[in-house]
């Protein structure tokens, strides 16, 4: 037997006592409805999804602070409409509910799409929001030993206790002087077991004085607010702790508004980019050319413009809910870091 089916009963050996516990929670006639919906997908023991004639449909099941609980991702091809998520608890969990969620989105499709966002969509509300003093961190360890921050539950806008595991701090083999550090965080449900949530990796490089970039992962975002920012703010710490000036990431596919509004920003590039390639990239992304114009952050070098322009025109189509989707580096440095410094002092995790 080969190590790919030893690996895929082994999988399904484990879905079994899962799908037990949903059988039980539902009852046997609304589990198949919502099973027969993601039983095929190749994730189907986390969520599945379905192709309708205007949107996907994104499952997943979660274990939550309130119980089990089945999240629906509706999207349009290329978008994603993160105020449409809606997770379901307990008795509300039914395809009748769901259904009837999915045919409002699309009925409201041409409106989102239609519909710039408010001018300020991109200013940093979760950083002022999560650093005040409603979700300060009661303790700074839990009876595990393990240092503890907070992050929101998104259906009472209480405090959530998350731990936070350092799994590894390496040497990088190819990088002297630089090391891979690797955390986890980890919310505990009623029942005592604990759930990860999120993962976030950075290089320590000491002889540039720089946090490299590295992986990030926020895995219950339609249950809990401010995953990521705590998972930033892992970094920040250890830039604090080194007196370092710059924090370097690689914001991948749509995760560039987030990443924008942690103050994250385009870093320097020594690419410069001609007006026809900035036209075509502002084009690509639903903006006219005036729109591309006003964005436009010219080089020294005559006929040549910055990467700032690229951001300008990210910013833009996303107000637009156009396709925003991008992947370049980002750095979090100047008055912005000096911001994020003071603020993780005040409930700090890392920090003695």
């Amino acid at each position: 037997m080969s190590l790919t089916s030893k690996l895929a009963i082994g999988a399904l050996r484990q879905l079994v006592p899962q799908k037990q516990a949903w059988r039980e929670l539902l009852g046997r006639e609304e589990f198949l409805k919502l099973y027969k919906c993601f039983k095929n997908s190749e994730y189907y023991s986390n969520g599945g999804r379905i192709e309708r004639e205007k949107s996907i449909l994104g499952f997943k099941f979660s274990d939550s602070l309130h119980g089990k609980c089945v999240t629906i991702f509706p999207q349009t091809k290329g978008r994603d409409f993160i105020h449409s998520v809606k997770t379901f608890y307990g008795k509300e969990i039914n395809m009748s509910n769901i259904q009837r969620e999915v045919d409002l989105f699309e009925r409201n499709i041409p409106i989102l799409k239609s519909m710039p966002k408010s001018s300020d969509c991109l200013e940093p509300k979760m950083l002022k929001k999560l650093f005040s003093d409603k979700y300060k961190p009661t303790r700074r360890f839990n009876e595990d030993g393990y240092p503890v921050t907070t992050i929101i539950d998104r259906k009472t806008q209480k405090p959530v206790e998350a731990y936070i595991k350092q799994c590894s701090r390496d040497e990088m083999p190819y990088h002297k002087g630089a090391y891979c550090e690797k955390y986890e965080m980890y919310v505990k449900m009623p029942d005592g077991d604990s759930v990860l949530v999120g993962k976030r990796s950075f290089v320590d490089a000491t002889n540039e004085k720089i946090i490299d970039s590295g992986d990030m992962g926020a895995y219950a975002n339609e249950l809990y607010e401010g995953i990521g920012t705590r998972l930033h703010q892992l970094a920040v710490e250890r830039a604090i702790q080194n007196n370092y000036n710059n924090i370097i990431i690689c914001s991948t596919g749509d995760a560039f508004p987030f990443h924008y509004k942690s103050l994250f920003r385009t870093g320097s590039s020594d690419v410069k980019k001609t007006y026809d390639v900035v036209l075509s990239m502002g084009k690509r992304r639903g903006l006219s050319e005036n729109e591309v114009r006003v964005c436009l952050v010219e080089s020294e070098q005559k006929g040549l413009y910055e990467v700032k322009t690229f951001e300008n025109i990210l910013k833009r189509a996303y107000i637009k809910n156009e396709d925003y989707i991008a992947e370049f580096e980002m750095v979090l440095d100047g008055q912005n870091l000096e911001y994020w410094k003071k603020l993780a002092k005040t409930q700090p995790i890392l920090l003695e």
